[in-house]
């Protein structure tokens, strides 16, 4: 980390833009350093290290906004960033509503910042990145085709007009490959897998329990074979609960898009089943297995843990200052109305249970596709999933065609999983079983 003041240099940029006339101003300074170790083809490759400082201004003058971002800090680029923002507002279109948060209560923490992990050097992270490979490539069939294991450490300072005053530090080593297996004349569908940690402690066994989880997944796709087509229901991984429940449900439950008329779970809709009652859904910032875990958003403004859906029932929406100010709702610490850290919870059905049925289930280890959120309609591949059968028994399926209905969807779980895990480092959440989902095979 260089030595420069990053507290003090984004308030010299506040007091250039109060003083060049700009109404209201929020700055964002950041600092980070990285290291990566890649590998590609079974093969450490790339070692790679930088530095970085970023300052971002953003302006309100006479209702219009302005944003510019630097990377210098000297007094005269600080100037000349100021005057580019007031320019840039001058052409903009003019928005009453436009506003910035009040300074609330904030306590600063170093939750996000070991100094094990800081101390980290490249020879270490060497260590780690081979302990990742070699877990990854412990059967000779899998071909690792790209990965790696990085580091970060950084630092932000967010203020604004109306006395916003946030700061953290955080280190996170982070951890990615991408693999498919060989056996004679078969390759195996690619998959890839995701993980982090803000602390260094724990992190070697995680690493190689990950790395290892992910060749089994690809190999147990071996002798892949056509799926039955039936319409019925099938079973979603955490990682396809992200990807068919969560992510639409997060562009519902945005303030702006209820404010713009666009979502379908509106003010009307709180404290109403829009789920079966055997969903619940929060956002937990303070989750740091979670890599959107943070203390504060985007604009300064505090998290804490949000209940967005309680037993099927919606309990609130994401709001920023904007949507916040616009549909007269308190903010809830989400200024890019999206989730830092979504958790699904658990319920009580052991996999054997989710598993089990008189007619097969199709269990969804990656979806690939299109979810409209308007309709909610969603069609796309499964891949890398497995077809279970009512003897008990699973075989591996080739790329299958499903399709289905997001809002339908909700209303039809049927049973949740007891086990919570986190898929690619940025959901929590169980094994979900769906009714009425349509399966094609080829």
């Amino acid at each position: 980390m260089s030595d420069l003041d990053l507290a003090a240099t984004a308030e010299r940029l506040l007091e250039l833009a109060q003083g060049a006339g700009a109404d209201e101003v929020q700055v964002r300074a950041e600092r980070e350093s990285e290291r990566k170790i890649g590998f590609e083809r079974g093969e450490l490759h790339l070692a790679s290290a930088g530095a970085e400082t970023r300052l971002s201004i953003r302006i309100h003058k006479d209702h219009r906004l302005g944003a510019v971002q630097t990377n210098s800090t000297s007094e005269a680029d600080l100037r000349e960033a100021v005057q580019a923002a007031l320019e840039l507002a001058r052409f903009a279109p003019p928005d009453e509503h436009l506003t910035m948060p009040a300074a609330r209560a904030f306590r600063p923490n170093t939750r996000r910042f070991d100094p094990a992990l800081a101390a980290l050097d490249a020879a270490g992270l060497t260590k780690l990145a081979e302990r990742y490979l070699r877990a990854l490539s412990a059967d000779p069939r899998v071909s690792v085709d790209d990965g790696s294991v990085s580091w970060e450490s950084g630092e932000i300072f967010i203020a604004n007009t109306y006395g916003i005053r946030a700061t953290d530090t955080w280190t996170h080593l982070g951890w990615t490959a991408l693999i498919e297996a060989i056996d004679g004349d078969e390759v195996t569908s690619f998959d890839y897998a995701s993980g982090g940690s803000f602390a260094l402690g724990g992190v070697e066994e995680r690493i190689e329990t990950d790395g290892r989880r992910l060749a089994t997944d690809v190999l147990s796709t071996f002798g892949a074979a056509p799926a039955a087509s039936y319409k019925g229901r099938v079973l979603l991984t955490p990682r396809a609960v992200a990807e068919i429940l969560l992510e639409p449900l997060e562009f519902h439950l945005s303030g702006l898009q209820v404010l713009y008329e666009k979502s379908s779970f509106g003010d009307d809709r709180r404290d109403t089943a829009i789920a079966s009652s055997l969903l619940t859904v929060r956002d937990d910032p303070s989750d740091l297995a979670l890599a959107g875990a943070t203390p504060f958003d985007d604009e300064g403004v505090p998290t804490q843990p949000v209940d967005l859906v309680r037993a099927g029932r919606l309990v609130t929406h994401l709001e920023n200052a904007y949507s916040a100010k616009r549909r007269g709702r308190p903010l809830t610490g989400h200024a890019g109305l999206d989730f830092h850290a979504a958790v699904v919870e658990p319920g009580f059905a052991s996999l054997d249970e989710l598993t089990r049925g008189e007619k097969p289930i199709l269990a969804v280890h990656r979806f690939s596709g299109n979810v409209t959120p308007s309709s909610g309609d969603f069609s796309g591949i499964a891949k890398s999933s497995h077809l279970h059968l009512p003897d008990g028994t699973r075989r591996p399926v080739r790329e299958t065609m499903i399709a289905g209905n997001f809002f339908d969807a909700l209303q039809a779980i049927v049973a949740v999983g007891e086990v919570s895990e986190i898929a690619d480092g940025t959901v929590r959440a169980p094994h979900v079983l769906i009714d009425g989902i349509s399966v094609t095979s080829e």
